[in-house]
C-alpha cells in the first residue's frame, strides 16, 4: 500500500512520489527516537495512529522506543469514552492492533467508530498522541454500488468529505486480481499513479469528492482489455484514505481509512459485541422506603451508551436478603425522576433494592442499587429503631474455641414499639458475605442499654457484625441493619 519503497515507513504512512522526499523522509526517520514524551495530535513520524472506521478496527504504529510498554488506546466522543483497549507495544510494524485478528479486543464494548471520534493511545508516565476520525468516505451510486461505470472506459467514484481539503484525500480501489493485468499491482488510485490508466480528483461540490479514472488503449492495450480492466475494478473495495498533516518528509500522520461496504462491530471471535447490542449503563442515584407489604425504589434514569439500542424501560427487585428470592416489577422508560412501588413483599422480611435499565435489544443494565436494606411493615405499625454503637471484640486466642464478642446498645424504641429479641449478622471483613446468624432475646427488666453476645466460628478469620431489632408483634417486624462494627479476628 506504500507509495514509496522506503524500508523504514510504516505500511500505512505515505510518503510523497518524488525521490528528494522520500530522501527526506529517511533522514527524518533515523532522526527520531520513536518515543512520544507529550501529547501530540496527530503524532508525529514514525509513529502515527491509522484508524479504519468502517471495521472499528485501530492500528498503532512506529513507538518502537516503547517496545513491551504497556498501552492504552481509547476512543471519546465529545470528550466522553466509548471504549478503550489495552495492549503491548510489539516489535515490528504494526507495533499494536486493535479488533483485528491478532491483536487486542476492545473492552467492554466495540465502539462505532465515526468521524470526529478522537483515538487516543497513552503510555505510563502520562505521555499519549491522538488522532481525530476523518471524514471523507465513499458513497452509494443510485444503483447502492460505491461507483458509477461511464462508457466503455471509465469508472466514477463519489463521496463526501465535510472540510478536508482534496489535497489531503486519496481514492483507492483495491482488487488483488488486477495484479495479473497491465495494472500490475493491488489498487489503483486517484490522484493516479503512472499505469494503463489516467484519474483525477475534483470537487464537484465544497464538501464532495469526484475520483475518476479512465483506461487507456494504446499499443499494448486494445480497448477490450481496457474495458475488462475497468470492470476489474469495479469489482474491487472502494476505499477513502485521508489524513490530518503532511509532514515535511511527505508523511501522512493521522490517517483514516474509510472502506466502503465494510461492517462494523466485533472483528474477531470473542471481542464484545457492538454498541447496538450492548448493554445500557445503569440506573444511578436509586433510594427505597418501605411500605405496607410493598417498597417504593426511585432513581435517575440511566443513559443509553453511545450509538446504543434505546432504553426502553427498567426492572426493579426487591431481594430478599435471607432467602435470596426476589421480587420484580417491569416499569416502562421515563425520562425525568421515576419511581415505582414493588408489591407482595413480605413484612418483617429484609430487603435489598435494585433497579436495572432494559434496552430495546433486550439488554439489562448492571444494578443500580440503593442503599441499606428495609424492611416492609404493616399499616400503622411502628419499626424497630436500629441499635447504635455496634462493637466487636476479638476471641481469646488461649482458650479452645474460636469466637468474637459483639456488642451494641438498645436505643429508646418508638411507642408501641417492643423488642423480643436482637438478630445478629456476621460478614467476611474483606468479602462482605454473610457467615453467621444468630438471635440473642431482650433480656426482661434489663437495667442498662448494653448488650452482648459471644459467637462461635468454626476456623478462624476477620469478620465484622451488623445487628438489628425484631419487634413483639405478629408480623416480627425488623428494624433497619446497624452500621456495621470494626473487623476483628475470631479467634
Amino acid at each position: 500500500m506504500n507509495l514509496s519503497t522506503a524500508p523504514a515507513q510504516s505500511r500505512f504512512r505515505r510518503a510523497l512520489a518524488q525521490t528528494t522526499l522520500v530522501g527526506l523522509a529517511a533522514a527524518s526517520i533515523a532522526m527520531i527516537a520513536g518515543q512520544a514524551t507529550q501529547a501530540a495530535e496527530p503524532p508525529a513520524a514514525p509513529n502515527n495512529i491509522v484508524v479504519f472506521p468502517q471495521r472499528d478496527f485501530v492500528t498503532i504504529e512506529g513507538y518502537q522506543g516503547r517496545v513491551g510498554q504497556q498501552a492504552v488506546v481509547t476512543v471519546t466522543r465529545g470528550g466522553v469514552e466509548t471504549s478503550r483497549a489495552v495492549g503491548r507495544i510489539g516489535a515490528g510494524d504494526p507495533a499494536m492492533e486493535i479488533n483485528h485478528p491478532g491483536g487486542v479486543c476492545w473492552q467492554g464494548v466495540t465502539p462505532d467508530i465515526k468521524p470526529g471520534d478522537v483515538v487516543r493511545v497513552s503510555f505510563p508516565g502520562g505521555a499519549s498522541d491522538s488522532t481525530r476520525t476523518q471524514r471523507p468516505e465513499v458513497t452509494a451510486q443510485a444503483d447502492g454500488n460505491g461507483f458509477r461505470k461511464v462508457g466503455a472506459f471509465d469508472l466514477v467514484v463519489e463521496g463526501t468529505r465535510g472540510t478536508v481539503p482534496l489535497s489531503r484525500i486519496e481514492q483507492r480501489i483495491v482488487n488483488p486480481d488486477m495484479n495479473d493485468t497491465d495494472i500490475g499491482r493491488r489498487d489503483i488510485r486517484a490522484p493516479a499513479r503512472p499505469g494503463p490508466y489516467t484519474s483525477t480528483l475534483t470537487a464537484p461540490t465544497s464538501t464532495t469528492f469526484r475520483a475518476t479514472y479512465h483506461f487507456v488503449t494504446d499499443g499494448d492495450t486494445t480497448a477490450a482489455e481496457a474495458t475488462a480492466m475497468r470492470d476489474l475494478a469495479a469489482e474491487g473495495q472502494m476505499r477513502a484514505l485521508s489524513w490530518q498533516v503532511t509532514d515535511g518528509a511527505g508523511n501522512r500522520q493521522g490517517l483514516t481509512i474509510s472502506e466502503f461496504g465494510e461492517l462494523g462491530g466485533p472483528g474477531f471471535g470473542g471481542c464484545p459485541q457492538g454498541p447496538s447490542a450492548a448493554a445500557p449503563n445503569a440506573p444511578t442515584g436509586v433510594t427505597a422506603t418501605a411500605g405496607n407489604q410493598s417498597a417504593t425504589a426511585s432513581w435517575t434514569p440511566a443513559t443509553a451508551i453511545p450509538d446504543g439500542s434505546p432504553i426502553t424501560g427498567y426492572k426493579v427487585t426487591a431481594v430478599n436478603t435471607t432467602s435470596n428470592v426476589e421480587t420484580s416489577v417491569n416499569v416502562p422508560s421515563c425520562t425525568t425522576a421515576c419511581t415505582t412501588a414493588v408489591p407482595n413483599l413480605t413484612n418483617g422480611a429484609t430487603y435489598r433494592i435494585q433497579v436495572r435499565a432494559q434496552n430495546e435489544a433486550g439488554g439489562l443494565s448492571r444494578p443500580g442499587t440503593a442503599p441499606g436494606t428495609l424492611s416492609p411493615a404493616g399499616a400503622g405499625a411502628a419499626r424497630p429503631v436500629a441499635p447504635t454503637g455496634v462493637t466487636a471484640t476479638a476471641g481469646d486466642p488461649t482458650d479452645l474455641t474460636v469466637d468474637a464478642t459483639v456488642g451494641w446498645n438498645a436505643p429508646v424504641q418508638p411507642t408501641g414499639v417492643t423488642v423480643e429479641a436482637w438478630r445478629i449478622t456476621a460478614y467476611d471483613a474483606a468479602t462482605d458475605a454473610r457467615i453467621k446468624r444468630v438471635f440473642l432475646d431482650e433480656p426482661t427488666g434489663a437495667g442498662d442499654t448494653s448488650r452482648t453476645r459471644t459467637i462461635g466460628f468454626g476456623s478462624a478469620r476477620s469478620v465484622v457484625f451488623r445487628v438489628q431489632a425484631v419487634a413483639a408483634d405478629d408480623a416480627g417486624t425488623m428494624g433497619l441493619l446497624s452500621d456495621a462494627s470494626s473487623a476483628v479476628n475470631a479467634q
